[in-house]
């Protein structure tokens, strides 16, 4: 089962360097996230996030990606659920 998620378009994200709130989008990005398994099959969540411009004029990223909390883990392929079902054995 694949499952389409995406981040809503308007919440405002604070940029990792300097704080500074952003909701201009720069571009959308696809993550492809392994799921716990459903009914014996596996789950992919394919997840859209935004590629945001940071307009702090002090702060050295000009652009960053939204992170989301929850069901996703940072520079991880699996979903938090998974991730915990993997450790455990």
């Amino acid at each position: 089962m694949v499952i389409d998620a995406s981040t809503p378009e308007d919440v405002l994200v604070p940029c990792p360097g300097r704080g500074a709130r952003s909701g201009r989008v720069r571009s959308r990005c696809g993550r492809r996230l392994a799921d716990a398994p459903c009914g014996g099959r596996g789950d992919v969540v394919e997840l859209s996030v935004r590629r945001l411009f940071c307009d702090n004029h002090e702060c050295r990223r000009v652009t960053f990606v939204e992170q989301t909390d929850g069901p996703t883990c940072r520079y991880g392929g699996r979903t938090s659920v998974l991730q915990r079902l993997l450790s455990a054995r």
